[in-house]
């Protein structure tokens, strides 16, 4: 039986998640639950980048998917998938997927964003505006970064324009509720040196993949314009999310806690 067997995409069409199987750098299984669309010529899945199971795809494509159904006998049925996995650009066909993607599971975000499409774009002109509510919440925080952000733009003195600088917001419906940057390192004193700053997002929408995503789109801008990518942070929830998308605590040192090497992933 063929993945474009009307059978099986009439099974398909009735199912919600998929398990993914994929294989660790130690040769171990990791098996974790999947959102995903089908087609007769592919099944498009969704993740973050940086996140275990898309690292070990990077590392090696061959992937295996089951979806099924029943308890017992006569009434199990299932799907299993054997196939080599592709990585999109940001095209209009991708932007095309996210949004079925979005449009099939809405009532499931609900608990995520209120329903509604959360979208990163990056920023080119003055964010003073768009970023007051973090502004306001930050320093009510006690947090003076976003501010200094919203500064060192207005002055001119860091505006995310160098060669492999980038500065992403995260929307949700039409609000900007969350920030994170890419500059070069100013520590480093290599340009091949990056450093993540200012990630930051709004306490309302934490929790929902909101400040990892953001963060994916930094490690994935920086790939092919820097060999290392620098942090620092003292929070413990901030420092886990990290860790998560690869990163690693580094020994003592003043100006990071945290690096990501990019030429060897």
């Amino acid at each position: 039986m063929t993945f474009d067997d009307p059978r099986v995409q009439r099974y398909l069409a009735t199912k919600d998640i998929m398990l993914l199987g994929t294989i660790n750098p130690d040769g171990a299984p990791l098996i974790t639950v999947m959102w995903f669309l089908h087609d007769p010529t592919a099944l498009t899945l969704i993740s973050v980048d940086g996140l275990q199971k898309v690292r070990n795809l990077r590392r090696d494509p061959r992937l295996h998917l089951v979806a099924e159904s029943g308890a017992r006998g006569d009434d199990i049925k299932g799907v299993a998938i054997r196939g080599r996995a592709g990585f999109l650009d940001d095209t209009p066909e991708r932007r095309a997927l996210v949004t079925r993607i979005l449009d099939k599971y809405h009532p499931h975000l609900e608990g995520y964003w209120g329903g509604r499409a959360m979208v990163i774009e990056r920023v080119s002109d003055a964010p003073a505006e768009r970023l007051g509510a973090l502004v306001a919440e930050s320093e009510q925080q006690g947090f003076g970064f976003v501010r200094r952000l919203v500064d060192e733009w207005t002055a001119g003195t860091n505006r995310f324009d160098r060669p492999g600088e980038v500065l992403f917001v995260a929307r949700v419906g039409g609000d900007v509720v969350g920030v994170c940057g890419l500059n070069v390192d100013p520590h480093a004193g290599d340009p091949a040196i990056g450093r993540v700053r200012h990630l930051y997002v709004l306490v309302r929408q934490r929790r929902s993949g909101i400040g990892e995503q953001l963060v994916a789109d930094v490690v994935a801008a920086a790939r092919g314009r820097f060999e290392w990518l620098y942090l620092r942070t003292t929070n413990l929830t901030a420092a886990r999310l990290y860790e998560r998308l690869g990163f690693r605590r580094t020994g003592d040192s003043r100006d990071r806690t945290h690096v990501l090497d990019l030429a060897s992933r």
